[in-house]
C-alpha cells in the first residue's frame, strides 16, 4: 500500500477529467511506435471502448497487451499534461506492472 493513501480513484476517460485530446495523442504515438498510421480523431472517438484492448486488437491483432501498454505508459510519463497529483500513484502502479505480483 501507500502510505496515508486510503483510496484511489480511477479516472475512466473523461470521468473526472477531459482526457480526449490527450489520451488521443498518446494513442497515435502507440500506433506509431508499433508502425501504423495514425487513425483520425472521429475514428478514434466512434471505435475507442473498454476494456481497451478491444479497441487495440481491432487495430492490432497479434500484439500483446503489454507491447501495447510500454508505449502507452512511457508516453503518458513523458506527457506535460498529466494530472500531476497523480505522478506517485502511477509510479507505484508502473512498478506493479513492470515487476509483475509480489509475494
Amino acid at each position: 500500500m501507500i502510505e496515508g493513501v486510503k483510496n484511489i480513484i480511477f479516472d475512466y476517460s473523461g470521468t473526472l477529467r477531459d482526457d480526449l485530446d490527450w489520451t488521443f495523442a498518446i494513442t497515435m504515438r502507440v500506433f506509431e511506435k508499433l508502425g501504423r498510421k495514425p487513425i483520425s480523431l472521429e475514428e478514434y472517438r466512434n471505435q475507442m471502448c473498454l476494456p481497451y484492448m478491444n479497441f487495440y486488437v481491432k487495430y492490432f491483432p497479434n500484439v500483446g497487451q503489454k507491447r501495447i501498454d510500454s508505449p502507452f505508459l512511457r508516453a503518458w510519463m513523458k506527457s506535460a499534461s498529466r494530472p500531476r497529483d497523480s505522478i506517485a500513484v502511477f509510479a507505484r502502479l508502473w512498478n506493479c506492472w513492470r515487476d509483475g505480483p509480489s509475494t
